[in-house]
């Protein structure tokens, strides 16, 4: 079961009608082989598989900026709003002479970054010496000495007390060993840029060659290697836990291959992306969880907290720009203000309680009282039920039930819920 690659066909034939040998190709074709018997025909058909790879769109805007670009923007009305009153008294400014801005210094400045840009090192005790390190940094030889001759009058004129004498024509010498130095930074970072452009077609060619080697979970799914395209979707939802098309396609995948617990999972966290999807809660009615306490864990509430934080979001601005253009704090805008912040609060609230380690079980377990699998059991926890997860020793996990009662389970009957729900 699974992927079956075929070679490509090469056959060479002679044609009559032109009177030559030609050759027939057929390129390489990937062949889907479904497992036997793991079609499950009697359980109910999930809703098909989507195709949209987008994630909502409340949760697109929100990544639009960082927290911390979000958290600037709703605080800069208020911030201009006190700022008249914590301006601090002026005072007058004691502005310090520059130094070193005579034109020789800053023409050996200018040089010397120039040097180390093309990575002449810093041992610079002679002429001769900065000499043989720029030529052995790939600049010609006579260029590097007419380099070197120039930094050594430079710095005679600036310490021989010949500065007004050599300004003259060091200065403009400078220049144009800048303006040289400068097209030939400028022409390696061309090859380099061809190089890297080089490396980059390669890379996007083996990459190429390496997703053709391997068929989309789609295909599996249609193929009826479900467990198969239950690993791509997985795939997919680590790799963007933010698109709700990953999580429902896990789910139904699993669902297929009837791995309910996963499915139970899976379809959690895409109706936590989308609360308002039909075909998620239509989805989700077909593994229901295993009582009142495991349905309260898996709750989902009918708006996402992306979709709480922004509106939070527009109304804390509201009232922000509204204090802001009354110049004061009335009655209307601290009524916003607290609106905002109430929206916000509750996103962030709801998005730590998705947050919380919360596992599924997949079957009827037993609570072990150490992590061993002849420790005394202390209770039993049935299929499809909730649990708290805990600190894991040696492929065991202590969890804590809803109703109080706290022992170890295999990790491996565990099915995280979130965005590390895995086998």
């Amino acid at each position: 079961a699974g992927t079956l690659p075929l070679a490509p066909i090469r056959y060479s034939y002679f044609d009559p009608d032109v009177g030559r040998y030609l050759l027939a190709e057929a390129p390489a074709v990937n062949l889907v082989v479904a497992p036997r018997g793991t079609t499950a025909a009697s359980r109910a058909e999930p809703p098909p598989i989507r195709l949209d790879q987008r994630p909502p769109i409340a949760t697109r805007l929100r990544q639009l900026l960082p927290d911390v670009a979000w958290l600037v923007l709703a605080l800069l009305p208020m911030l201009a709003l006190l700022a008249p009153r914590l301006r601090p008294r002026r005072t007058r400014a004691i502005v310090a002479a520059p130094i070193g801005t005579e034109p020789l210094s800053q023409a050996e400045r200018r040089l010397d970054a120039a040097l180390r840009r093309l990575g002449a090192g810093e041992d610079w005790s002679s002429q001769d010496r900065l000499g043989t390190l720029l030529h052995q940094a790939g600049i010609p030889r006579e260029q590097a000495q007419e380099i070197a001759a120039v930094r050594d009058r430079l710095r005679q004129a600036r310490f021989g007390g010949e500065g007004s004498i050599g300004m003259a024509t060091l200065v403009p010498d400078v220049d144009r060993l800048l303006a040289v130095l400068g097209e030939g930074n400028r022409n390696g970072g061309r090859r380099w840029l061809r190089r890297a452009g080089f490396a980059g077609i390669c890379l996007l060619a083996m990459a190429g060659v390496e997703s053709a080697a391997q068929a989309p979970p789609e295909q599996l799914y249609e193929a009826g290697a479900y467990r198969a395209a239950a690993d791509g979707f997985q795939r997919r939802a680590q790799a963007a836990p933010a698109v709700t098309a990953h999580w429902f396609n896990l789910g139904a995948a699993s669902w297929r291959a009837g791995d309910d617990a996963v499915a139970l999972a899976a379809w959690t966290e895409a109706a936590r992306l989308s609360p308002r999807d039909h075909g998620v809660r239509r989805a989700l009615g077909l593994v229901p969880a295993a009582d009142g306490a495991a349905a309260a864990d898996l709750w989902v509430a009918p708006i996402n907290p992306d979709e709480l934080s922004l509106l939070g979001f527009v109304i804390w601005l509201s009232g922000a720009i509204g204090a802001l253009t009354a110049r004061g704090l009335r009655g209307r805008w601290i009524v916003l203000l607290a609106g905002g912040a109430l929206f916000l609060t509750a996103g962030a609230g709801l998005a730590a309680w998705y947050r919380r380690p919360i596992a599924i079980t997949t079957g009827n377990e037993t609570l072990r009282l150490s992590p061993h699998e002849r420790a005394p059991g202390v209770g039993e926890v049935a299929r499809l039920s909730t649990v708290r997860v805990g600190p894991a020793r040696g492929g065991w996990v202590r969890v804590d039930v809803p109703g109080g009662e706290r022992g170890w389970i295999q990790a491996g009957e565990l099915i995280a819920v979130g965005h590390e729900a895995s086998h």
